[in-house]
């Protein structure tokens, strides 16, 4: 597997068809793996050398998008949960308000 850094791009270390495929990794999101170019991993491009180096960042880019997703699951369930104790305390005091002796 080939990590570069974002610096390393204009390096002479580089091959040109490494430059390229960092090229179009840019253009991606982060953590999206492109079959047969690599992923982007933040400020770094990682490339794979052969077939398993390719599984596995394939499979990792697949775990961070389960994982990106559950977490959106529980941030709605608890915007959820706040904003129902929320209205749950404003029909308390409007309740206790309605009580009130005149």
């Amino acid at each position: 597997m080939k990590i570069f850094h974002v610096m390393d791009e204009n390096s002479s270390i580089v091959s040109q068809e490494d430059k390229e495929k960092i090229a179009i990794l840019k253009l991606t999101e982060t953590g999206k793996f492109v079959e047969n170019i690599g992923v982007r991993d933040g400020q770094f491009f990682i490339l794979p050398e052969n077939a398993v180096d390719a599984v596995y960042l394939d499979y990792k880019a697949a775990m961070l998008r389960i994982d990106k997703a559950f977490n959106k699951q529980i941030d709605r369930k608890l915007l959820d949960q706040k904003s129902m104790e929320f209205h749950n305390k404003k029909a308390e005091v409007v309740r206790r308000i309605m009580e009130m002796p005149t």
